[in-house]
This record gives C-alpha cells, sequence and structure tokens, in this order.
C-alpha cells in the first residue's frame, strides 16, 4: 500500500502564524490535551527559525519602523501556559538585538531569560545623532562570557559612549563569529587591541569601514576574513600584510576594496605566506585607481588556493600578475568573474595559463554582452586546448549572439574535452526558446539559475547576512 506523507508549506504557515497564533493557542488550551512542555519547546524554536528566515535584517528595522513582534514574544502572548514555557526556554532568547528603538527592560528580559545558553548578539546604530540606551549596552556586555556570535554595525564610534572600544582587556571563550561594521570615530587610535584576554573559539571575522585599521581582535584561530573598504579608509601595505601574517590558520580571505594606501603595491612575489588558504575573493572599486587584485595574486604565497572569486577587474589590472608569476595557483579549479570590464578581446588566454587546471568557470557580468569567454571556448584553432579539464561553465544569458553557447559546446566536443554542465541565469521559459535548445539538452546539462548562489565560502553552513560582495 502506497503511503501518503502530508507535505507542510512553511510559507503559509510563516504568512499567517503570527495573526492566528492567539486564537488557535486559546482554542488549543480548551479542547486539545496540552503538550508536554519539552515537545511545546521544540514546535516553538521550530517555528522561531521559520520567522527568522523571513524576517528583516536589524539594520532594516533600524532604518524603518516595524510593527512585527518577535516570534518569541508572540508565542508569549497567547495564553499563562505558553508563556511559562516560553520563558523557561532559554535557548528561545538567546538572540539579542539592540538598536537605537530598542526598549532596556526587553533587553534586560532577554538577558535574562537566556541564561544558560551561548547568546548571538547584534548592536546596530546607523544614526549618527542617536545613542543607544546605556542599561541596554550594560546588559549585553554581562553575558559577554557567553558570546557566541556578535554582529556590530555603527555610524560611529562616540567617546562618551563607547561600544566596540569595551572590548579591550575582555575575554570571549565561546565567541565564534565577529563581524564588525564602523564608518567613523571619535579619536580612536589605530591599531587597538580588542578581545585580547582571549577568544580562543574565533573562527569568522569581518573588518569593515574604519574598524579595518581602529580594532585588532586576535587572530590565532580565524579561518575565515573579510576586510572591507567601504569608505576612505586604507592600510599601508605593512599594515595590511601583518593582518594576514597574524592568521596563521587562514583558510577563506575576502578583501572589498582598494584597501592599500600606496598607488601602487610593492609587488614582492610570495611576500605574504597563506599557506592553508583554501578560497580567495577580490572586489576591486570599478573605475577607481589601485591594482587590487594583482596587488594580492603577487603578493601572496597561497599553494593550496582551490577557489578564486575576481570583481570588478578593469583591463589592465591582472598584468603585474600576469607578467610575474604565470603559473603561480596550480591548485585552483573554481574561477569567478563578476562585472569585469575588459576593454581587450582575449583577456582568456593568460587567465587559462596563469590557472591551468580550471573545472569550474563562472562569469557574471551585467552589462548587455556577449561574455567573452564563449569566443575564447568556441574558437576551433587555439593550441594547446586551454583548461582541458573544465566541466562547468555558469553565464547570465543576456546577449543576442545565442549562437555562441553551441559553438562553444560543440568546438569543446570536437576536441575531446567536452563540457560536463552549461549554467545559464535565466528563466526556464527564456531557455526553452533558444534556438538551438533541442541540440544543446542532447549534448551537454542544461542547467537555469535565477540568481547566482553567492554562499561563500562554498560549503558555509551559516546565514551571514552582512555579506553583500556579490549582490
Amino acid at each position: 500500500m502506497d503511503i501518503i506523507t502530508p507535505r507542510l508549506s512553511w510559507e503559509l504557515v510563516d504568512s499567517s502564524l503570527t495573526t492566528q497564533l492567539n486564537y488557535h493557542g486559546r482554542l488549543a488550551n480548551k479542547t486539545l490535551p496540552a503538550l508536554p512542555p519539552e515537545i511545546l519547546t521544540e514546535v516553538f524554536l521550530a517555528g522561531q527559525a521559520i520567522s527568522a528566515s523571513n524576517a528583516e535584517s536589524v539594520a532594516y528595522s533600524e532604518l524603518h519602523l516595524s510593527a512585527r513582534l518577535p516570534f518569541e514574544l508572540t508565542v508569549s502572548h497567547v495564553n499563562s501556559f505558553w508563556r511559562a514555557v516560553a520563558h523557561s526556554s532559554h535557548s528561545l532568547w538567546r538572540t539579542i538585538q539592540v538598536t537605537t528603538r530598542s526598549n532596556p527592560n526587553r533587553v534586560e528580559a532577554y538577558v535574562e531569560r537566556s541564561r544558560g545558553c551561548f547568546v548571538d548578539v547584534t548592536i546596530c546604530s546607523l544614526y549618527a545623532f542617536d545613542a543607544i540606551d546605556a542599561r541596554s549596552v550594560d546588559a549585553i556586555f554581562s553575558r559577554v562570557q557567553d558570546w557566541r556570535r556578535c554582529i556590530v554595525i555603527l555610524e560611529v564610534e562616540r567617546e562618551i559612549q563607547p561600544i566596540i572600544t569595551r572590548l579591550r582587556g575582555v575575554a570571549a571563550p565561546c565567541l565564534t563569529y565577529l563581524s564588525i561594521t564602523l564608518h567613523e570615530s571619535q579619536s580612536l587610535l589605530p591599531g587597538q587591541r580588542i578581545l585580547e584576554a582571549g577568544c580562543p573559539r574565533l573562527d569568522f571575522l569581518r573588518l569593515r569601514g574604519v574598524a579595518i585599521r581602529s580594532f585588532a581582535p586576535p587572530l590565532t584561530t580565524v579561518t575565515t576574513l573579510h576586510l572591507e573598504q567601504t569608505n576612505f579608509t586604507v592600510l599601508m601595505y605593512p599594515s595590511f600584510r601583518q593582518i594576514l601574517i597574524n592568521a596563521p590558520q587562514l583558510e577563506n580571505l575576502s578583501v572589498h576594496g582598494n584597501i592599500i594606501g600606496q598607488r601602487t603595491w610593492p609587488n614582492i612575489i610570495n611576500d605574504i605566506p597563506l599557506l592553508r588558504l583554501r578560497s580567495l575573493r577580490i572586489c576591486g572599486h570599478m573605475h577607481s585607481t589601485g591594482c587590487v587584485h594583482s596587488g594580492i595574486l603577487v603578493n601572496i604565497a597561497a599553494p593550496e588556493l582551490h577557489s578564486l572569486v575576481l570583481k570588478g577587474l578593469m583591463a589592465n589590472d591582472l598584468n603585474p600578475f600576469f607578467d610575474n608569476c604565470l603559473p603561480k595557483f596550480k591548485k585552483v579549479q573554481s574561477l569567478t568573474l563578476c562585472d569585469v570590464d575588459y576593454s581587450i578581446d582575449d583577456p582568456f588566454a593568460s587567465l587559462s595559463r596563469a590557472f591551468p587546471l580550471l573545472r569550474d568557470f563562472t562569469c557574471l557580468n551585467s552589462a548587455f554582452q556577449v561574455p567573452q569567454i564563449l569566443k575564447f571556448l568556441a574558437d576551433p584553432h587555439r593550441t594547446p586546448v586551454p583548461w582541458p579539464n573544465l566541466e562547468n561553465l555558469t553565464v547570465i544569458l543576456n546577449f543576442e549572439r545565442e549562437s555562441l553557447l553551441r559553438d562553444a559546446v560543440r568546438c569543446r566536443i570536437n576536441v575531446g574535452r567536452p563540457l560536463r554542465k552549461l549554467r545559464l541565469m535565466a528563466g526556464d521559459d527564456d531557455i526553452k526558446f533558444l534556438p538551438d535548445y533541442s541540440w544543446l539538452v542532447q549534448n551537454i546539462t542544461l542547467e537555469s539559475v535565477d540568481t547566482f548562489p553567492d554562499c561563500w565560502p562554498r560549503g558555509r553552513d551559516f546565514e551571514d547576512e552582512d555579506d553583500f560582495m556579490l549582490r
């Protein structure tokens, strides 16, 4: 006998849950036996996870008034039994958010109800003229020994109400994730040490804006590091080098902006040893002076580099790298180019020599132009065959010369190096109307995707709502 398993529409649950909890909670009290507290707790946690997946970011809530009540408070208001179970479910209150709009009584309640659990903390103030209530700040820092994740987003670090500076001399033994965004500071000296009393589990670190040069947390255990220039904050090369050298376990590095203050990089080949690095992502500011892409690629030594993302490349940005270091990264198998502006027709010959073992190539250009990668792969006269191991190709379907798709696939078949998958960023209907659709589906796995999966690094198993490099 066939067993039919009913499927629950979580989107429907999330959209109606908040408005119907009061009614159904009271109805359940009258007509159904009470669920055991431990089961009800699991139901609450599952509902909270569903609600959080569609919730607005803390920064958005700070900028826009929102009347949406958090899930944990909603279930607490249903009846006395649910309230008692919710208040005793410590993990239901472990996510604590503090903004300029936060009620200090609510923050203190969250702090007390979450005792016995690790806590995930967000502190957000996007207004230079408005401060967070001191009681809220004191309450959240009273649990610093239990912080698991901490996100700080500040327009300004004030002398009269320091927040990030309060981490000086502090130990956070449970902290694994730290993201600090700071746009302006009042009389901050560069390189202030924070958390120097110890954060032995710190695995993920993001420093954005002024925070790059203002604060120096311990890096000895960090495996994923984001350095993001979002204003005119710059570093001298020795400072940048020292940051990376202080992170001996670094596996994933993301650099945003022309982060080095010098007009040209020193181009000292293999000057920065990153012997465990596997994923590298570099985003330069297009139409601005700087050679951050070549600067990093030339100066680092990363023999285990496996995945590379380059965004905002201009015509000659990689020339110093091509001139000095071919081939250098022989283990790179995945390359993504995003929003490149090449005035030359054929940058890929140099790329194929620089990264000869490529298996996965992605080219994301928002401009309406034919991806040069298709012209490159469709040329039957190239010898030796570029990227003989190439299996997967991803491009945006926003150009008119669609016949190049067939030409590229056919050329790879003819030279005995067929592609395995062609991934097109387009709707299913757009792909089905391709003039060569029938031929393509017979000769390659054709896949459509609505958006590029910008999870970085690959295999990341947590939500990183602050990561917007490819958005």
